[in-house]
């Protein structure tokens, strides 16, 4: 993965980009099919991050609902936690985040997707909320 010059979140005036490799594992399943679709997804990864800035240990669960085949629930939690080898003036920072998703399934090939993410505890970083909008389509 490439980073480049973004800055993953870093406070003004911190140093982050350069290359970046992930190491990841994934499980999911269904959990239910009727009368609703119901799926997991866990998954544990080591961010190394090739430049000054700290490595990171990441974690993320996924749950999704489809309640009818037109419209899709995810709500995700996802960790970041820091390492703590930075170099002087790179990143090092912890980060808990939470985000709720709607897609709804516009035609078979097109789906708008909507969602909101807050960041609820946070070292070395301050915390924010977004909002998004997105367009998905399936080939």
């Amino acid at each position: 993965m490439w980073s480049g010059d973004v800055t993953d979140g870093a406070r003004p005036g911190g140093q982050a980009g350069g290359f970046d490799i992930d190491l990841r594992a994934l499980h999911g399943r269904d959990v239910l099919l009727r009368p609703f679709k119901i799926f997991i997804a866990a998954e544990a990864g080591y961010r190394r991050r090739l430049s000054g800035a700290a490595d990171q240990a990441r974690a993320e669960i996924l749950a999704g609902v489809e309640p009818s085949r037109r419209f899709l629930v995810l709500l995700e939690a996802q960790s970041i936690i820091s390492i703590r080898n930075n170099a002087p003036g790179f990143d090092d920072f912890d980060l808990m985040k939470a985000q709720a998703s709607l897609v709804w399934r516009a035609t078979k090939r097109w789906s708008i997707v909507g969602g909101a993410r807050t960041e609820f505890a946070a070292r070395g970083i301050d915390t924010g909320e977004a909002c998004s909008l997105g367009l998905w389509t399936e080939f």
